[in-house]
């Protein structure tokens, strides 16, 4: 709870137990002050301050809403705060009845005697058809207290006190402290609707709109977009801390023309819009008006900067939100090649690779996938460069020709296209083309390493076919020229264990038969390893050529049949480890 809040709290509740204690009834005794002003307090409904010698009048009252609203010398909602500040202030006023005032007509004296006179300043309490009012008059001898002509209006009796000097505080106080200083009355958290507008008149320079939908916000104008979540609830709840710094009387200032203003700005909550309009100043303030509302408000001159290039430092910075679920496929051109990512109709993902002369279709690795779009996926937009795309902007991004261009087909059948390029000389900084969301913008991403794509990083590890039931393993030593066979009938556990033959990455598709070049050294195949389905001559056979282990977690395999070399997984070079003992 904010301090504010708090002292709210408290104000309110020293008002109550003051009611409580000093009556009972609903109608006080009709001599008793403390209790009629005690009674009047707890069911006010009008506060006036005049301070005749600055010709100041401040009156707040309570609306038929029970709002409170200052009425003059403006309209505006008043601050609960300072008024249960005075009221707690008064409910503990210290008295003492000095005359009436037909008794210092006895007595030979005047008002004036008193400090009171037509320039004395007032306080006046209201509560249906009575009133409290109190003349301040000058202070007693020893400055403790001061002089107060009070008129109870129920007795038709005017009285002098002595009274505690608090109460002189409340008669030089600003407007402003009276008043709200947020001009925002829809909470944070009610708010589903933004827009902000420039121009004058009927003329319209840029309008910008956010719309909450499940709560995120989004981009309605001047654009279909996402949005910077945070970045949105961060500016709303600027917009709303925003402190007025004054008023200006609408008796003072001629009602500025409406054509004239320079932004609108409109929110929407609980079913209900408010609208603003702004306007700079010569005199280094910004001035809003509320619709249908003749108060004039003064805000700070950088409070514009809060309602300029929405569409800029609100937008969201992620510009590719690829995921599985959302995608049918994803397709990649860099010169002549064409690298695909596509979705089978049994929810199976392939990869192809094509150009002018062939096509190759590989079974695709999910989590490579996934892979990748985590890469892309958390590129983020440095710079906006352009929000409206022509085929001018086009030529002078050189999006007509493209390094990379993505083409993206979403689940729902709606597509996407996405164009790279280099206009910039910095390391690794990229210009991209969002064709949907009409923008060309800067990303800092090594797209080279990203969209310069291997087929066979993306290939599925599986080395045997998923529906493949090996029956028998046999592994030849070409050094020892021996072998060693297990059977799924004798040794059916050692079988199982490796049948699940997989790769945990392929180097490269350059198989040779007789071994491989590796970081400029050559190592032999030294094993044979081939899987058979069945014991007949009918046996649908698998083959793999083994280099040497090298060291605890290095071991290089080659598959003759797809033309690739793949380093094994720890799991599989533990397996196999025990199994080349017999041909060691």
């Amino acid at each position: 709870m904010s301090r504010a809040k708090l002292s709210l709290l408290i104000a309110n509740l020293i008002v109550g137990i003051a009611i409580y204690l000093n009556f009972k009834d609903d109608t006080p005794a009709k001599e008793n002050f403390d209790e009629t002003l005690i009674y009047t307090l707890s069911n006010l409904e009008s506060v006036t301050i005049i301070d005749p010698k600055s010709d100041k009048t401040i009156e707040l009252t309570k609306n038929p809403l029970s709002e409170w609203m200052m009425i003059e010398p403006y309209k505006w909602a008043t601050n609960r705060l300072a008024l249960s500040n005075l009221q707690t202030k008064l409910a503990h006023l210290k008295v003492k009845k000095l005359y009436e005032l037909s008794e210092i007509k006895d007595k030979g004296e005047i008002l004036e005697d008193y400090g009171i006179n037509q320039n004395s300043p007032k306080i006046k309490l209201e509560r249906k058809e009575n009133f409290i009012e109190f003349t301040i008059g000058d202070l007693t001898r020893d400055d403790s207290t001061c002089y107060c002509l009070v008129h109870l209006s129920h007795l038709n009796k005017k009285v002098i006190f002595k009274t505690s000097k608090d109460i002189i505080d409340f008669c030089y106080t600003k407007p402003t402290d009276w008043t709200e200083r947020n001009f925002i009355k829809t909470p944070l958290y009610a708010i589903d609707n933004i827009s902000v507008q420039f121009g004058e008149g009927e003329k319209i320079n840029s309008r910008t709109n956010l719309k909450k939908k499940n709560e995120k916000w989004v981009f309605t104008e001047p654009f279909n977009g996402e949005t910077d979540n945070e970045k949105v609830l961060y500016q709303l709840n600027s917009l709303i801390s925003a402190k007025v710094i004054g008023f200006q009387d609408e008796y003072n200032k001629e009602m500025i023309p409406i054509e004239t203003w320079k932004a609108k700005l409109e929110i929407t909550g609980f079913n209900k819009t408010e609208n603003f309009n702004f306007e700079s100043t010569n005199e280094g303030f910004v001035i809003g008006q509320k619709s249908f509302s003749k108060t004039y408000f003064l805000m700070n001159q950088d409070f514009l900067s809060l309602l300029n290039d929405w569409s800029t430092k609100l937008r969201s910075r992620t510009l590719f939100q690829f995921s599985l679920s959302n995608l049918q496929n994803i397709e990649i051109s860099h010169q002549d090649k064409t690298f695909k990512i596509f979705k089978k109709e049994n929810e199976k993902w392939q990869i192809s690779e094509s150009n002018s002369s062939k096509e190759i279709v590989l079974e695709a690795d999910v989590e490579e996938i996934r892979t990748f779009f985590r890469d892309i996926n958390a590129a983020t937009v440095e710079q906006f460069l352009e929000t409206s795309v022509d085929e001018t902007k086009k030529e002078e991004y050189k999006m007509h020709e493209p390094l990379y261009k993505i083409n993206i087909r979403y689940n729902n059948s709606s597509t996407n296209s996405y164009f790279f390029n280099r206009t910039t000389d910095v390391d690794k900084m990229w210009t991209v083309l969002d064709q949907n969301q009409s923008l060309i913008c800067l990303i800092q991403k090594d797209f080279n390493k990203i969209l310069k794509i291997n087929p066979i990083t993306f290939r599925t590890k599986q080395l045997l076919p998923v529906d493949y039931l090996a029956k028998k393993v046999k592994i030849f030593n070409f050094d020892s020229n021996t072998s060693y066979k297990i059977e799924s009938d004798s040794d059916l556990n050692t079988l199982e264990r490796i049948s699940n033959f997989s790769a945990e990455s392929f180097v490269n598709n350059s198989f040779k038969n007789d071994g491989i070049w590796f970081e400029g050294d050559w190592i032999p195949w030294k094993y044979d390893l081939i899987f058979s389905s069945e014991e007949t001559n009918n046996s649908k056979d698998f083959q793999f050529r083994l280099t040497e282990r090298k060291g605890a977690n290095t071991w290089f395999g080659g598959d003759p049949l797809n033309g690739l070399i793949f380093k094994l997984p720890i799991n599989d070079i533990d397996n196999l480890y025990e199994l080349i003992k017999n041909v060691d």
